[in-house]
Order: C-alpha cells, then structure tokens, then sequence
C-alpha cells in the first residue's frame, strides 16, 4: 500500500513539474512575441532601425572594444538626446550612427569647428583615437548603464528564426490542445452511448 501510494506521490510530483515547465516555456514564448511585436511597432513608428520607446534605447553589445566598461553580450541602456551638446564631456560613453552602424565609444577630445563640436572618440580596445570625427546629429545618446549577459539574450529575441520557431511551437500547442479536447469529447459521446444502449 505504501509503496502505490509513493508511486502515485512520485506520479504527481512529475506531472506538476511538467505543468510548471511548461508555464515557463509559454511565458518564455510570450515575452519573445511582445517583445519583437514592441520592436517592431517601436522601429515602425520612430523609423529607427534600434528600439526606442519613451526616449530610451536599448542596444546588445556585439564587440569587445569597449571592455572593461562595457563587454560582449551586455545590454546598454541609453538615453535619448537629452544630453545637450553642451553637457557631453571627455570620457562620457556615448552611442552614434556612422553610415547606418551603431557603433558605442568613449569621447577622448572635443574640438570646436565653425562654431560646430566635433567629438573624437576612442574605444578602450583601441589604442589610437578614430580617425573620423562624429558631429551631435550623429549621437543617439549616452550610456547610462550596461546589464551584463542580458544583451544576448535581446539578440536572441530579436533574431528571426527564434521569434519563428516560438510561433510554430505556439501554434503545435494549440493543435495539440484541439487534438486532446476533440478526444475528450469523442470520449464522452462513446461513454454516453454505452451507458444508453445498457
């Protein structure tokens, strides 16, 4: 008896944990899904190619050249323009678009030309200073802070093939839930006709 009953305990306990497994895959699939939906709304609407809503950014980091600071894999939170021209200063981490690449780096000179601020910037894996200046209208904004790791997995929910295979999972489940409920009711119908033909 005792031994039925830690069968039926054991049982329990591992139908309990699939159900709670599989909570956290569907809330894993639904966060990919709001996410990339937010995305896509968030670069449609700003007609930004990175997401920004209510002027902050996030970007995952995808080199290593401002290591130390900020390494591969990071997430970098970034505030919109609400730094002034004036307020940025030398070793600010800012982020900036050249010919269509977010590129983030350290500010290591301000010259002023024309009237115009000229920002020269220098990642730390570098050792000299870019040869290329970066105006203001260039700048996204600056960092303000970096989550370690979480940037690959925005990488990875923002690739298409993950978004892809968690709709084709989430469309599985809700075949196979269809496919148990025509069952259960197939089921009932056959227990109602044996019970009326007795």
């Amino acid at each position: 008896m005792k031994k039925k009953n830690n069968i039926n305990i054991k049982f329990i306990k591992k139908i309990k944990l699939k159900k709670i497994i599989l909570r956290i895959v569907y809330v894993i699939i639904l966060i990919c899904i709001l996410y990339n939906v937010i995305f896509l709304l968030s670069t449609t609407i700003s007609k930004k190619e990175y997401f920004s809503i209510f002027g902050i950014s996030l970007f995952p980091v995808e080199s290593n050249s401002m290591k130390d600071e900020i390494n591969k894999n990071d997430l970098v939170i970034v505030k919109g323009k609400n730094t002034k021209e004036k307020e940025l200063k030398v070793n600010d981490i800012i982020i900036y678009n050249r010919n269509g690449k977010i590129i983030i780096s350290k500010i290591f000179n301000i010259k002023n030309v024309d009237g115009k601020s000229q920002y020269i910037t220098k990642a730390n894996n570098n050792y000299y200073p870019d040869n290329v200046p970066v105006f203001y209208e260039q700048i996204i904004g600056e960092v303000h802070k970096s989550i370690p790791f979480l940037g690959l997995i925005i990488s990875i929910l923002q690739s298409k093939i993950t978004t892809l295979i968690f709709i084709i999972l989430l469309i599985l489940k809700f075949l196979y839930n269809r496919y148990i409920y025509k069952m259960k009711i197939n089921r009932k119908k056959k227990k109602q006709q044996s019970s009326i033909s007795y």
